[in-house]
Formats: structure tokens, sequence, C-alpha cells
């Protein structure tokens, strides 16, 4: 089985996935999406909570059924080839089950044992290997239980990687950990591309979006974009302008009701604005200004901006 999904794979996307629909009783969670990962890449799913990420990745990870589509994935046909699956891919959810009154090599060796492999020469090997990679070596005789979240993570992240899949699936790997664990945690995912992973990820931090080769916008069940990150932010036909005013919060109710404004979104001290490309700043700024100050909102600057990827998100997904 393992032979027949890894030749399919190398000559196809590590994950392709057509028309996919699922619902829970009334709700429908995902909505026909459609994607491929290419094989080698991170492809990030990115999305607020209640998108879907979850749902979509528990149905990668052969955890869940759908109701209509077709998703492959290393080579498998979810409807019909499962059984191999597990070989091939490795899953760590949000909250990934380490024991903690076990040591971190106990863990990694309790993984190991799940996956029916020898002990000996190759799986100590194995074993030096990624936690040379994830920075854990030091600790491997800490309980996990008091590690720290983001070493929680790296622990979580080594035993999902025991058994050398050809693809890792990431719900969220690290929420609730800190910015600097963050960053490390996905230094050791570009470090392991090397070795020809792929990985798909789920995540709503827009800076862990940036990492990745390519990304997909969902929300409420749809995909709107799938590009790179350079891409996508160069990809608007609309106009963006940067505003500051006296009443951030008010003027957003009143910016949403002018026709020829797209999205607005608060950005700190400023307001982001996408205008239909069509209209000229001398229009839409004596607009504003107009319908802000009748609410007596003073408008202080107006100025062209450059879009980031969360203005893109609110732009495509309104």
């Amino acid at each position: 089985m393992q032979t027949h999904a890894a030749s399919i794979s190398e000559n196809g996307p590590a994950i392709s996935v057509k028309g996919l629909h699922k619902k829970f009783a009334s709700l429908e969670a995902l909505s026909g999406i459609s994607f491929d990962v290419r094989r080698g890449e991170i492809f990030g799913m990115l999305g607020p909570d209640g998108a879907g990420k979850t749902t979509i990745m528990r149905i990668l990870a052969g955890l869940m059924d759908f109701d209509a589509g077709t998703v492959n994935v290393a080579g498998y046909d979810l409807k019909t080839e499962q059984p191999g699956l597990s070989d091939l891919i490795a899953y760590m959810p949000q909250r990934f089950g380490l024991y903690e009154d076990l040591t971190v090599m106990e863990n990694i060796l309790f993984y190991a044992d799940l996956y029916d492999m020898k002990r000996g020469a190759g799986l100590d090997s194995r074993i030096e290997e990624l936690l040379d990679f994830c920075r854990m070596t030091p600790f491997k005789n800490r309980l996990a239980g008091r590690l720290s979240g983001g070493m929680k993570q790296k622990l979580g992240l080594t035993c999902a990687l025991i058994h050398t899949p050809k693809l890792l699936l990431l719900d969220e790997p690290t929420n609730g950990v800190d910015p600097v664990s963050r960053r490390e945690f996905w230094k050791i995912l570009h470090e392991m591309l090397k070795t020809g992973l792929t990985v798909f990820v789920s995540t709503t931090y827009l800076d862990e979006a940036e990492r990745c080769n390519r990304i997909a916008f969902i929300n409420r069940g749809r995909i709107g974009s799938i590009d790179t990150p350079q891409n996508l932010k160069k990809s608007s036909k609309n106009t963006m302008w940067r505003i500051e005013v006296s009443d951030k919060f008010g003027a957003i109710d009143i910016l949403k009701k002018i026709p020829d404004i797209v999205s607005a979104l608060v950005m700190g001290p400023a307001i982001h604005l996408f205008t239909n490309s069509k209209v000229s700043r001398e229009f839409i700024e004596e607009k504003i200004k107009a319908d802000l100050a009748e609410a007596k909102i003073g408008l202080f600057s107006f100025s062209p901006g450059s879009p980031n990827l969360e203005d893109i998100f609110i732009e495509r997904m309104a």
C-alpha cells in the first residue's frame, strides 16, 4: 500500500480537494471548496475561528467523513483507499496528546511504538535527528509537564514526525505560544522542507501566513483566494486609502454606507479602506469628508496605502 501511494504522490499534488462539502445537521461547514497542495511546499489555510479549518484538517487526516466532493491525500482517494494513509501522514491537532508525567524521550518512544517502529540503531538515529532539528536534545530527560508551551509544541512536532511521513498536517500549531517560540517553530518547519516534507497548516496569524509558500483565504466554509502572500498583497483591483479620524469606530459605520467603498477596517491608529478603482481621489475624499463632518467626526489625514494580508483578506471575504 505504501509503495502504491508514494508512486502516485510523486507524480501529482500532495493533496487534491475538489468540490468538498460537509454539513453538521443544518450547518454547512464546507461549501464546495477546491484546492491543491504541491509537494514540498508549506501551504497555509488562513481564516478566523469557525471558518472550517479544523473540519478540513480532520477530513484530510482521514478522521472525518465528508458529504460530497473528492479528496486525494498522498495518492489515496479518501473515499476508497484510507488503510495505508497513516504511514504517510502526520497530524498534529490543536491539542496534541502528550503525557505530562513522561519525559520527552518517553513520549517520543511511546509514539514510535504506536507506529510499530522497531527499537534499535535506526530508531535511535531518527530520534537524535529530530531532537537536534527541534532543539530539544538538552531536554530529552525532562518531564513533558515541565516544558514551556513552545517546547511542548516542538515535542509534539517531534512525536508527529517520528515515522518519517511525507505530509505533515498542522492545525493552528502555535495558538497560545509566545512570539519567540512561534518564530522558532516556523524556522524548524522551513528546515524540514529540505527533507522533502510537505506541510499543510491552518492559522489565524497573519505573520505566519506570510511564511507560507502559498495560502488560501477561508471564511464560513468558502475559499476566497489562493496564491503566494506576495501576489495576494498586489492582487487587489480596488484602490486602498489610509485615513485618520477623530472617532475610528464611529467613522467605520459611516464609511460602510458609502456605495463606492468596498471595505473598511480599523488598523492601529488609522482606518484602511478600499474603494472602486474607477472613483477619483477628489470625489471619494470629498464624499468621506462631508459624511464624516455631518456626524461631527474630524478627518485628519487621507493618503494612499499599501495593502497587507489582513487588508486583502477583509476585502476578499467581505
